[in-house]
């Protein structure tokens, strides 16, 4: 399952309103992948993966405590946040601290194409088989990976307060 944009402001914020810490950072990782395996002019395996996690981070009075979750139940994510606030109270204060940028904004970036972050098995056995028909016709083996996929990695982060 690959998480939309709003899908995943929707998760962030629903992390960072159940943390109690001065500061909370939550990175989502939601990725999809397809892999088609050829060797000896022959595909000999292919998948798809798909996958998300949620990492928590909180700090408190130079405290840090993180946790890593892939469900995505309002009970999982809860007591994820109640982890890594546990952690960090048992955490020493780190002398090295030092206090995370303000808000930040970042352009849209035009890099992806639809078509083939949503290609499958299916969709790339042709371009294989033409590889190994050119091999074959030189009287050459080929062998190769064949992988596409996509992945969304947000970062949001509760504005830092003094405690």
């Amino acid at each position: 399952m690959l998480l939309t944009r709003d899908e995943c402001k929707t998760l962030a914020d629903k992390v960072i309103r159940l943390a109690q810490a001065a500061e909370v950072e939550v990175r989502i990782s939601s990725t999809q992948n397809a892999n088609t395996r050829y060797a000896n002019n022959t595909v000999t395996t292919a998948g798809f993966t798909s996958g998300v996690s949620v990492d928590i981070e909180v700090t408190q009075e130079k405290r840090t405590g993180s946790v890593s979750v892939s469900d995505l139940s309002d009970d999982a994510l809860a007591q994820a946040v109640r982890q890594a606030e546990a952690i960090a109270a048992l955490a020493p204060p780190d002398p090295e601290y030092v206090e995370p940028l303000g808000p930040q904004t970042y352009p849209d970036i035009k890099g992806f194409y639809d078509e083939t972050a949503k290609a499958r098995t299916a969709d790339i056995v042709p371009a294989v088989k033409s590889v190994v028909a050119e091999a074959e016709q030189d009287r050459a083996t080929c062998r190769q990976r064949a992988q596409n996929g996509r992945s969304s990695s947000p970062n949001s982060r509760r504005e830092w307060r003094r405690c």
